[in-house]
């Protein structure tokens, strides 16, 4: 039987980079403050926190939303035994 509770992972191409990056999508949201007005942006990240991430240049990479692909899961298979 398959595991598909898990989430996708996806890819898309690093800004800073221009390497491809692996991990879940999410969009990372800075609030600013300047007087009485709040800005709110949104970038488009992927973030990974695998072993071995960090030294890739972190968790948190802002990528080229038009380059990000799903990533195809090899299905697990779980065994009663």
């Amino acid at each position: 039987m398959a595991n598909n509770n898990h989430p996708t992972k996806w890819r898309a191409i690093d800004k800073r980079t221009g390497e491809w990056v692996e991990g879940w999508y999410v969009e990372h949201h800075w609030v600013e403050q300047a007087g009485n007005a709040v800005y709110a942006e949104a970038h488009p990240c992927i973030f990974n926190d695998e072993l071995g991430e960090r030294s890739k240049g972190g968790y948190w990479h802002y990528i080229d939303p038009t380059t990000l692909q799903p990533v195809k899961q090899k299905q697990q298979q779980l065994s009663l035994f």
